[in-house]
């Protein structure tokens, strides 16, 4: 570079004997656009030494891209890496949790000021005390003091943890009212909460709906089955069948349809949610997340309430037969 920059002046000092031309300030390829050259020898000796500077100026700056810094050190270093970084190593979580790795760091010198080049820092040894779940971008986290002790002052984005969930608003606006934005796990743990309420308000529509459709059913069945079995019941009364027994025949039919049907219920949207997760665990990245979950004390809720509905249901029914006269019942047969 240095045999090239000497030919273009010589080149140019050649070109402008004669007359004058405004070129620029020597840069490290020798790119001249801004200096007066004259045709005397003492201008040529000042343009070199120009150039010389430059020279000297463009080694420094690439001393300080080579520039490396050690970090302080301190007992119980701590870091979390991304599955991603696991992926490339070809390891799996357990294989690192708790494991010793040694880490440097190349910062960019936009981050540090009156540094224009990269800065590289001498290992430091770390603790793996997490793995975040994140497949596409490398992430190791690690504790902001090791950063600052290499002089790093800007940064885009940092993590705060608290000790304690109840600690976390009050922290958040601490943070805010020092001029920073926040985003926290709470923020979108809310919006999902937002959703669900949602969904479950829709599904609670529908199943309101599709309750009074069973009730309405289980209540036609059973006026259905008094008529049909009117004769019977005076039979069963002229025998000796008391009107408390005909309203527990009714009640126990009412209750066992009504429990028949949880059960088919129960079964029913079981096997129908497992499809749609496994049909979904094809989409998402994710497998241990399910769209459908059927709690245990869901399930039970869902039976009490069906069996409440078939003893609703079977009040009237059971009045109508324990008011069944046996002779008018055996008339009208």
């Amino acid at each position: 570079e240095e045999i090239v920059a000497e030919r273009q002046i010589d080149t140019l000092l050649k070109k402008y004997a004669t007359s004058e031309a405004v070129l620029g300030e020597a840069t490290a390829e020798a790119d001249l656009t801004a200096l007066t050259l004259e045709k005397d020898a003492t201008q040529t000796a000042e343009l070199k030494q120009i150039i010389e500077k430059e020279k000297q100026k463009n080694q420094a700056t690439a001393e300080a891209q080579l520039a490396i810094v050690e970090v302080k050190k301190k007992e119980g270093k701590e870091v979390l890496l991304s599955t991603a970084v696991l992926n490339i190593l070809k390891l799996k979580p357990a294989q690192v949790l708790g494991k010793t790795i040694s880490l440097s760091y190349i910062v960019s010198g936009n981050l540090i000021p009156k540094v224009s080049g990269r800065v590289l820092s001498k290992p430091v040894d770390y603790k793996v005390v997490g793995v975040v779940k994140d497949d596409k971008n490398l992430l190791v986290i690690s504790p902001l003091s090791d950063l600052e002790s290499m002089g790093v002052v800007r940064y885009s984005n940092g993590k705060v943890l608290v000790r304690n969930e109840e600690q976390l608003a009050a922290v958040r606006q601490k943070i805010e009212s020092l001029g920073f934005i926040t985003l926290s796990i709470v923020d979108t743990l809310a919006q999902v909460n937002r959703l669900f309420r949602l969904m479950r308000f829709l599904l609670g529509i529908f199943g309101a709906i599709a309750l009074v459709v069973a009730i309405l059913g289980m209540f036609n069945t059973l006026t259905v089955s008094l008529l049909e079995r009117t004769r019977e019941i005076a039979v069963m009364k002229t025998l000796g069948t008391t009107d408390r027994d005909v309203v527990r025949l009714f009640l126990a039919e009412s209750v066992i349809i009504g429990f028949c049907g949880g059960i088919l219920g129960i079964f029913l949207g079981q096997q129908i949610g497992g499809f749609i997760n496994f049909i979904s665990s094809f989409f998402r990245d994710d497998k241990s997340v399910s769209l459908f979950v059927s709690p245990s004390y869901f399930l039970a809720m869902i039976l009490l309430l069906s069996i409440g509905i078939g003893i609703v249901t079977g009040i009237y029914p059971s009045k109508r037969a324990k008011n069944i006269s046996p002779l008018d019942a055996l008339r009208y047969e």
